[in-house]
């Protein structure tokens, strides 16, 4: 992977705090930290937001799910619509975001179901593209309404 640009660094620690903010008490932003999702796939999302404290994973061990994953991207865009969005889709992880830095927008993934011809078999059904000034709500958190402009250097 290339280093991390400013914009990227910016922009994990303004979404961080947001995410930490609007969701509270009972969940736990992670900044690039593993989800165990399976066997052979543990991958280090920009952001995962799941269910519980932080010192949970004391007991319990990485996280096997995620209400909300993110990823940032600007160099690696493709990658995260594709293979990555695939396995996340693959792994039931409901709420998908792609921050694209590049187009200054917010790509919501949601609804995965299985397609023989996506990477993994997997793939979601819906993608919606949000800009300033929209808002956008996590699933596991409909009420919480967060503008874009907010999330993005």
């Amino acid at each position: 992977m290339p280093p991390q640009k400013e914009p990227h660094a910016v922009a994990l620690m303004m979404i961080r705090d947001a995410l930490a903010a609007a969701f509270g008490t009972g969940y736990v932003v992670r900044p690039q930290l593993p989800l165990h999702l399976a066997k052979i796939a543990k991958p280090e999302p920009d952001l995962a937001v799941t269910i519980g404290a932080v010192r949970d994973s004391l007991e319990s061990g990485t996280p096997r799910s995620a209400v909300l994953v993110i990823e940032i991207s600007d160099a690696t865009l493709g990658f995260d619509r594709g293979r990555k969005a695939a396995m996340y889709a693959k792994y039931q992880i409901a709420d998908y975001w792609i921050m694209n830095l590049l187009s200054r927008q917010i790509e919501v993934h949601r609804d995965p179901i299985r397609d023989r011809n996506a990477p993994f078999k997997y793939r979601y059904a819906s993608m919606t593209i949000l800009k300033a000034p929209q808002n956008v709500s996590p699933l596991a958190a409909p009420n919480i309404s967060m503008p874009v402009a907010h999330l993005l250097p």
